[in-house]
């Protein structure tokens, strides 16, 4: 069963439950078809919202490329402290992961 689905089925229960406790006169029935109606409006998505800042701009593959090209014996760590990006950065610009 998937979440519309469990949705409708919660509000079936909940109207059967109201219906019932009308006839019986029962509270708890009625608290309860309350809690399902409750529960049903949990089962919808939340807007997203971004928790993490915003990261900086890291440069072009192209400058990065350039800057490996000047300094072929650097490695990929020391080429990422000087830059100031991660060294997976360094691999997939020089990789030719990122374009």
């Amino acid at each position: 069963m998937v979440i519309p689905e469990i949705r409708i089925e919660l509000l079936a229960i909940a109207e059967w439950l109201d219906e019932y406790a009308e006839i019986d006169a029962n509270q708890t029935l009625a608290d309860k078809a309350a809690r399902l109606r409750m529960i049903e409006t949990e089962l919808y998505r939340r807007k997203p919202v971004r928790l993490a800042p915003r990261s900086k701009k890291t440069p072009p593959v192209r400058l990065i490329r350039a800057f490996a090209t000047q300094h072929p014996d650097m490695d990929y760590a020391d080429m990422a402290a000087e830059i100031g990006v991660t060294t997976g950065r360094i691999s997939e610009a020089l990789v030719g992961k990122r374009t």
